[in-house]
């Protein structure tokens, strides 16, 4: 069927020139565990050498790449639009005080007038320059030009590939041809991030002006060679896409095109934020070969400081976020990374990254003892955690499944929700070249297909292929929030999905068994819109705590814990020591659960980190007689042991839900959406219980629920027992 990829990015910084920057964490005196909660904002300053401080490979590649074997003579060459100095060279000297204006017309004559013209920067007044004298060309929109494409032959496997002529002294020219994945062929295809699609610069294609975005123009650039032609695929040009279904066609494509590619050229931009530290740091954290002590020398060395931050600054690069990456990288036979100047393989990022992984608690520890606190990254996340999850790191776990064969679609989907894709359609058909073939002919990439039919169409598969509702678990209820693709709410809506809403069981790496080995027993009609599915009703929703977001603040979980704690002896007054461990398993989702931890041990270390977090935050702070004889129970737990305890808490099980206690009597942590009156109950199929509201005789899915004794099958022993009843719910 005809078919192609689509692969517009979104939110992909524009790619300018480069300006390094160096950033420095404030250093405050507080105590241990108040610096583990207020992560410091972090400073900017100016570099001012932005020389590199590695030798890395340079543009030239002297056939050591498969670019250069491509060019026979190594010819890709620096960027056409390399930073400049103060100085620009006139007549082959450089004048340090000539006239700006005279200059920059001499510069401005000397390229063609479609390239990018650096100004120089100078202390000199800068001349008005007249309004007919500006030859400067107007922004040319995606699509918009006179060239024309020819029709593939979809029967043949028919791809375009993209020449790009050799001389880096002139615009980037390029010709198209056709020809055949059945017929092998040598070319690089380009992985890069899109960038503002309104951002764009021109091209010669066949002798037409062709518009492509900047971040596309600064990879021809860096790869074309000054003697001989350079064979690439470029999405964005070797697709026609304004036609969807040529689009279609060439995304069942895409993994033949990237398996048969001499080398994937992945780029992750121009050098800039110090990337050249960076790609240092890495160099050596590569060269550490997994050992620990190698790591902590490094981390202990503060000449290396200015070095993590501009790592952590290319670990945020957006390029890391495309879901694209996932498959373009999985199926290649080589990868180099390309940043700026320097080239890498990308066996360098991954052993780091693997290393970084391995080693969080030491890093935790000394930038700790660096800094005092850990600063935010730009996204709002601290060092250590863009460290160990941003970058590579976001492909490794997925890399595990694909390379066991185990990368099912439901897996595939939750290790790559917060990747990004500017067709909602995409969250599918990127991943597509990553599943066994099997799962591949279920699907029909058509980019004319409404998101809604596209994302039932991945419920309904994967409901019938494990026979398990826990796909629907994912769903936040768009129903009550937003929902842009009119979705039912039983729907996941996987453009909008983040970590946070991921599936308890999956989450917690563990699996609760609330309807044990069942199947489910559901089907869908009218006209798909509807789910009717079995389960064991629980309770209703009675007392019911504030919710917390999923953008929360240290004191939106402080305050959120002791309304918590209200509700619940409030319910439960006088509590028994089983009350208060349920409360705490309730509010920790059970993570305590080892061996040797008796129910004295659930109590006090819960009680304890709330104490020593509120009383560190507000000195005012006194815990009732009982939360205190219980922390007080407890041996006293360490700064890193308290650190854990806040992942535990606030980032795994507190964020995006809220505490309840049900007609019954049970205790529950459930989706910050559920309401009083919500139904709880166990659905054949689902590992976890689920909230439904009701809606006249049908009934709304809000979201999944931890219920305190309820986790491993207790609902359907009752069931069977005779104690509770079956009954049918029809989800809209």
């Amino acid at each position: 069927m005809p078919g192609t990829k689509h692969k517009l990015e979104p939110h992909d910084a524009r790619a300018a020139g480069s300006q390094s920057e160096l950033r420095k964490p404030r250093i405050a005196s507080q105590s241990p565990i108040q610096q583990r909660l207020d992560v410091g904002a972090v400073e900017g300053a100016t570099a001012t050498n932005n020389r590199p401080l590695i030798q890395t490979q340079s543009s030239s590649f002297q056939g050591s790449t498969e670019v250069g074997r491509l060019c026979r003579d190594g010819g890709a060459d620096r960027p056409l639009d390399s930073p400049t100095t103060s100085r620009v060279p006139i007549g082959g000297k450089t004048h340090r005080h000539a006239n700006k204006f005279n200059r920059y017309m001499e510069a401005r004559n000397s390229m063609s007038i479609s390239e990018p013209r650096s100004v120089v920067e100078s202390s000199e007044p800068q001349p008005k320059r007249m309004r007919h004298r500006s030859s400067s060309p107007r922004p040319r929109c995606l699509g918009d030009t006179t060239f024309q494409y020819r029709n593939l032959d979809s029967r043949n496997s028919e791809i375009r590939l993209l020449r790009i002529l050799p001389d880096i002294s002139t615009r980037i020219q390029c010709q198209i041809f056709h020809t055949s994945l059945n017929v092998p062929h040598d070319y690089v295809a380009i992985s890069y991030s899109w960038g503002d699609p309104l951002d764009t610069r021109l091209i010669l294609l066949d002798g037409h002006e062709f518009p492509i975005t900047t971040s596309l123009w600064q990879v021809l650039s860096r790869i074309r060679s000054v003697s001989s032609a350079v064979i690439v695929w470029a999405d964005a040009i070797c697709i026609n896409q304004l036609d969807l279904e040529e689009r279609s066609y060439q995304v069942g494509l895409m993994t033949m095109l990237y398996e048969q590619a001499s080398m994937v050229a992945l780029w992750l931009g121009p050098e800039e934020n110090n990337s050249y530290a960076a790609t240092e740091l890495l160099c050596e954290l590569a060269e550490c070969n997994g050992s620990r002590t190698a790591l902590v020398s490094i981390i202990n060395d503060q000449k290396r400081s200015r070095h993590w931050q501009a790592l952590v600054d290319l670990f945020e690069r957006e390029y890391w976020r495309r879901l694209w990456v996932v498959q373009e990288i999985f199926n290649a036979r080589k990868v180099t990374i390309f940043c700026g100047n320097s080239v890498h393989p990308w066996e360098v990022y991954l052993e780091a990254s693997k290393l970084l992984r391995a080693c969080k608690v030491d890093l935790m520890r000394g930038f700790h003892r660096q800094h005092g606190r850990q600063a935010l990254s730009r996204r709002g996340v601290t060092h250590v955690d863009c460290l160990v999850a941003f970058g590579p790191s976001t492909l490794q776990s997925l890399h595990s499944l694909h390379v066991d064969g185990r990368a099912d679609l439901f897996s595939c989907l939750l290790l790559c929700a917060d990747k990004s894709c500017r067709d909602p359609r995409d969250k599918l058909y990127a991943l597509l070249g990553i599943l066994s073939e099997s799962d591949r002919s279920q699907f029909r990439v058509d980019y004319k297909l409404d998101p809604r039919d596209v994302y039932t169409d991945i419920v309904d598969y994967v409901i019938t292929k494990t026979g398990r509702l826990d796909i629907i678990c994912c769903s936040s209820n768009p129903a009550l929030a937003e929902n842009i693709h009119m979705l039912p709410t039983w729907v996941p809506d996987w453009s909008h999905i983040s970590t946070w809403r991921r599936p308890l069981s999956w989450i917690l790496n563990c699996r609760f068994n609330a309807a044990k080995e069942t199947v489910a027993s559901s089907y869908l009609f009218n006209r798909r819109r509807k789910l009717s599915i079995l389960g064991v009703v629980l309770g209703t929703a009675d007392f019911v705590g504030n919710g917390i977001d999923n953008a929360p603040s240290t004191s939106a979980y402080l305050w959120a814990f002791l309304q918590w704690y209200w509700v619940f002896l409030s319910h439960k007054s006088p509590a028994s020591d089983d009350d208060h461990a349920a409360f705490c398993r309730t509010v920790s989702l059970d993570r305590f659960k080892y061996p040797s931890c008796t129910t004295a041990d659930v109590i006090g270390r819960t009680y304890q980190v709330f104490i020593r977090l509120l009383r560190d935050r507000y000195e005012a702070f006194k815990p009732d007689e009982t939360m205190q004889r219980y922390a007080q129970a407890t041996p006293e737990l360490s700064v890193d042991e308290i650190a854990q305890a806040i992942e535990d808490y606030f980032k795994t099980a507190m964020k995006g839900r809220k505490f309840l206690i049900t007609t019954s009597g049970h205790m529950c942590l459930a989706s910050d959406h559920t309401s009083a009156s919500d139904i709880i109950c166990v659905a054949l199929g689902c590992s976890t219980p689920i909230v439904l509201r009701k809606h006249g005789v049908e009934f709304q899915f809000v979201g999944e629920c931890y219920v305190d004794g309820y986790m491993e099958g207790c609902a359907l022993d009752e069931q069977k027992s005779g104690s509770r009843e079956e009954r049918e719910f029809v989800l809209i």
